[in-house]
């Protein structure tokens, strides 16, 4: 009797487990609904395309009437100016895309060779596409006692950082240069990127990469690679800005070349190989030329260049864009309206007007970072 009672209890502890598991595609909670599947809706519009400048921490040591002050505040902000341009764009409802989620590959019906199709793409009702990119994240060693950040590093936490040099001696922060300022405002607003991507990296060789000076030894390469391949692991992507930030319509192709393949051995052994170019000074050749037909057959299809238009446009073999500067020109007006992107009335710092801050001109002692002059980037 006492074995019929136990069967019968674990025959209904078994009956209540199954009407349990059968269940579970059903709201537990039925006074908390799940959230309903967000309605998307095919993007016909324009696309969105903007860039920057490593950031200006310490605005007195940029904005102090040297022979850098100019060039900082015209194509330069600080960080207080690029946070509220970021912002701005996520209130706007711009949303961080790829340009391969914009584009795909596919065989053409009458050659058969593989070319560029606009893919078709689907966001939220009330967001825009928007590329976002840096240049020259080298931290060139004529910025080192200018403000900004001079090298990205992985901290004991295992978090991405940046040094910055600021009068006196070296800080460690985190936040404070574009790289980890995107990186944080993602992970404090996932809905700000599309598909877990950020951005694209434009860099040069001729002063090393991300503040090493990877052009001169084995250990600085080693240190390079190790943040080049967190960056890759945290949606970041690279391009070739050249190796000495040559103006691709002034070169011809032999010389294209030369500096192609010094980027390529220097430069892309540590990031990878890209199919990415962003031309230095916006300074893009003519379509037909030979220096873009060199472009193209070492191996680039994406082009970026500079422009307030944020041209986007897909050829068969190749894409162009355009990119609007945020820099410092931008957010003094010099553009023209860009309400539609950004505040630049509030986004200015008042702190670019400030001058005569005066200067310590102490060393940075760390690595032989010198007060040796390089070409200038726009």
């Amino acid at each position: 009797m006492k074995k019929l009672k136990h069967l019968f209890r674990l025959f209904l502890y078994l009956l209540t487990l199954m009407s349990f598991s059968c269940r579970f595609d059903e709201n537990p909670f039925p006074d908390v609904p799940y959230p309903a599947e967000e309605k998307l809706t095919e993007y016909s519009g324009k696309i969105y395309n903007v860039f920057f400048h490593p950031l200006i921490i310490y605005p007195q040591y940029a904005f102090d009437n040297d022979r850098y002050h100019n060039w900082l505040s015209d194509w330069f902000v600080t960080y207080n100016e690029a946070k509220n341009m970021i912002e701005d764009l996520y209130e706007n409802g711009f949303v961080l895309v790829t340009v391969e989620d914009l584009v795909d590959q596919v065989s053409d019906d009458d050659t058969g060779k593989t070319v560029f199709r606009r893919r078709k793409l689907k966001l939220p009702d009330d967001k825009k596409p928007l590329l976002l990119s840096i240049d020259d994240l080298n931290f060139y060693k004529n910025t080192i006692h200018n403000g900004t950040a001079f090298k990205l590093f992985i901290d004991d936490d295992g978090k991405l950082s940046e040094k910055v040099y600021n009068g006196s001696s070296i800080e460690i922060m985190r936040g404070r240069s574009f790289i980890t300022l995107i990186d944080e405002f993602v992970d404090k607003h996932p809905d700000f990127s599309f598909s877990g991507k950020k951005g694209l990296i434009a860099l040069t060789g001729m002063d090393g990469i991300l503040g090493y000076r990877s052009n001169s030894s084995k250990k600085e390469v080693r240190a390079a690679r190790k943040v080049a391949d967190y960056l890759k692991n945290a949606g970041w992507y690279f391009a070739s800005h050249t190796y000495s930030h040559i103006n691709i319509r002034k070169n011809d192709a032999a010389y294209i070349e030369i500096d192609d393949l010094k980027w390529k051995n220097e430069v892309s052994s540590i990031t990878g190989e890209t199919g990415h170019f962003v031309f230095p000074l916006g300074s893009s050749p003519s379509e037909n030329s030979r220096q873009f037909d060199y472009l193209l057959k070492s191996g680039y299809s994406f082009f970026w260049s500079v422009g307030v238009d944020q041209e986007f446009r897909v050829e068969k073999n190749y894409i162009f864009m355009n990119r609007l500067a945020a820099d410092g020109k931008c957010v003094t007006g010099k553009y023209g309206d860009v309400s539609g992107l950004f505040n630049i009335k509030k986004a200015v710092d008042p702190l670019r007007t400030v001058s005569n801050y005066g200067r310590n001109t102490v060393a940075v002692k760390e690595e032989s970072h010198g007060a040796k002059e390089s070409p200038s980037l726009n």
